[in-house]
């Protein structure tokens, strides 16, 4: 689609009477920026969390090592490995949830980083990190 395209498209959105426009992909920053303009919100940010890597998680110890990677799911069968790539293919954080009660206490670790992306709608990474596996 060429640039004129997007102006004419957002011609006719503003002329049927909405506020704005915005193209896909959506980026969070535009989004948040358009909806704090139009609505009048300031938005008021946590500090960000410093982090040696995306991979390392809240609620698991400082002097943990754990990094979650495709290896962290050595230990569990390889049928939970296929149902918790299938649930994030469906986008289903329920399903994954329900499955992380699945995994046994001593791998509580795998369980907390897991739930953290479940919760966080983090479900393509999901779905790398237990695709290897599945194969």
């Amino acid at each position: 689609m060429n640039p004129s395209a997007f102006e004419e498209d957002r011609q006719l959105v503003l002329a049927a009477g909405c506020n704005d426009f915005i193209h896909k992909p959506f980026r969070e920053e535009v989004l948040l920026s358009k909806v704090g303009e139009h609505i009048g919100v300031r938005y008021i940010y946590d500090e960000p969390i410093e982090s040696d890597s995306d991979n390392r998680f809240e609620g698991i110890p400082e002097d943990s090592s754990f990094i979650l990677d495709a290896q962290s799911f050595q230990l569990m069968p390889r049928d939970w490995l296929v149902r918790v790539y299938d649930a994030a293919c469906q986008c289903s954080d329920d399903m994954i949830l329900e499955l992380i009660e699945e995994i046994p206490p001593e791998n509580a670790p795998l369980a907390k980083a897991l739930t953290e992306l479940a919760n966080n709608f983090q479900l393509e990474k999901v779905m790398a990190l237990t695709q290897q596996e599945k194969s």
